[in-house]
């Protein structure tokens, strides 16, 4: 890891001074629509408040400042949007709350369950998240109804994107396979970890992240560990350093995980 890159991993994980923040509107408007939702499963403001969702995902949402302003198209006068997935979006609270605060960037909410591709389309449209309705490629936020695995495969998304973000979208070898076939060349994978993997101050603990991040698998998929969670930030970062071989992702890889 060069000089630089140090400088940025440590900024990443250790201040949010620097790192901008939705505004209350926009936070209003948030909150109002997380809770505008009868079932259950969306309406998210039932069990936590907007601060808590904002705590849930600020290590994630923090640990890609630095890295979009060292993006190549992050140091073009934004001549061409950063790219970001959001693996697994879910009802959508981590897209949305990284939107609101990076609204350069285009990320795509990347779901497989059709209601909750539902959920997240009436919220692009109510968090003004669209900035033209007719023409989806010119939108802040996309959402992609797609299984994972498909839209690695498919020749208009294959190492197309900047950065792919992940949480609780399963085992670490699941997620790698899945989002390394979305990576340009140089591209991140920002994965938070589970709370035993980013507070433990066990003296294993570099041992965990070898069995959960095994340099001969990440090897195949063209990723290199960059970053381990530590105390200060339970995100691990790593980085497409070549090209993901065609085989992957595997349509079977659930039930076979790479690692």
């Amino acid at each position: 890891m060069t000089t630089a890159t140090m400088t940025i991993s440590r900024r990443t994980m250790s201040t949010i001074v620097q790192t901008p923040k939705p505004s209350s509107t926009d936070l209003s408007r948030l909150h109002a629509f997380l809770s505008s939702s009868d079932h259950p499963k969306f309406n998210l403001s039932s069990r936590f408040t907007i601060a808590q969702h904002m705590e849930h995902v600020k290590a994630l949402v923090t640990s890609l400042h630095p890295l979009l302003l060292s993006s190549p198209t992050g140091t073009q006068q934004q001549q061409q949007q950063d790219r970001i997935v959001d693996l697994g979006s879910g009802s959508g609270v981590l897209g949305f709350i990284c939107a609101l605060t990076y609204p350069h960037v285009q990320f795509t909410l990347l779901e497989s369950r059709a209601k909750c591709c539902d959920f997240l389309e009436r919220g692009v449209i109510e968090l003004g998240l669209s900035s033209n309705s007719n023409e989806r490629s010119s939108s802040r936020v996309v959402v992609c109804h797609s299984r994972a695995e498909t839209l690695g495969m498919s020749i208009g998304h294959r190492h197309l994107y900047d950065g792919v973000m992940s949480r609780r979208f399963g085992p670490s070898g699941t997620t790698a396979e899945c989002a390394a076939p979305l990576l340009r060349q140089g591209g991140f994978l920002l994965v938070s970890d589970p709370p035993a993997a980013a507070l433990s101050s066990s003296p294993n603990k570099n041992h965990h992240h070898l069995v959960r991040w095994p340099k001969n698998g990440l090897s195949k998929l063209g990723l290199t560990l960059e970053i381990r969670s530590s105390e200060m930030s339970a995100v691990t970062m790593l980085r497409a350093t070549e090209s993901c071989s065609e085989i992957y992702p595997r349509s079977r890889r659930i039930k076979f995980p790479l690692f």
